[in-house]
């Protein structure tokens, strides 16, 4: 598992991927966190039930928030395969945990859908789950693919 990544700086790094070199490097989903609406990162979440995604004010969490309102573990994200998808779970923590609005109960896993938005804690900090067919979608409908491919041609011009 990686550490989160600033999102401008994935796209620099992976936006001119086309959707079957992305897809293959990136099996699997995307968690896409904020904290009081600044600048947005990004995780890979392995499709392995054996690997969690831990989200809390404990800096060895995976995503970690400096956020009052978060237990030093707060929640993780894990493949379930009996779900056949990502599932998130609050760790019974004192504010809870909000799934696109409903708060979840405490150690009871709750299937992700696509684009599901988790609010761990008080809701200074969100995360935006994307299956990675879908956020290659997102980076494609907004032209970042397409720009960053072009250069990387021109690039490739030039060096020949």
């Amino acid at each position: 598992m990686g550490e989160p990544m600033p999102l401008t700086e994935f796209f620099v790094r992976h936006g001119a991927k086309t959707e079957e070199q992305f897809l293959e490097a990136f099996p699997g989903a995307f968690l896409l966190g904020r904290y009081r609406g600044g600048t947005p990162s990004i995780l890979h979440v392995d499709k392995d039930p054996e690997v969690t995604t831990t989200i809390g004010a404990d800096e060895d969490c995976d995503f970690d928030f400096d956020d009052p309102t978060l237990d030093a573990l707060h929640a993780v994200v894990t493949y379930h395969e009996g779900f056949r998808g990502w599932t998130v779970e609050d760790r019974e923590t004192n504010f809870g945990t909000h799934v696109d609005g409903d708060r979840i109960s405490a150690a009871r896993p709750v299937l992700l859908a696509d684009r599901a938005v988790i609010k761990p804690g008080g809701g200074l900090c969100e995360l935006q789950f994307y299956t990675s067919a879908t956020f290659y979608k997102r980076m494609a409908k907004s032209g970042i693919t397409r720009s960053l491919q072009q250069k990387a041609r021109r690039e490739e011009g030039k060096s020949d």
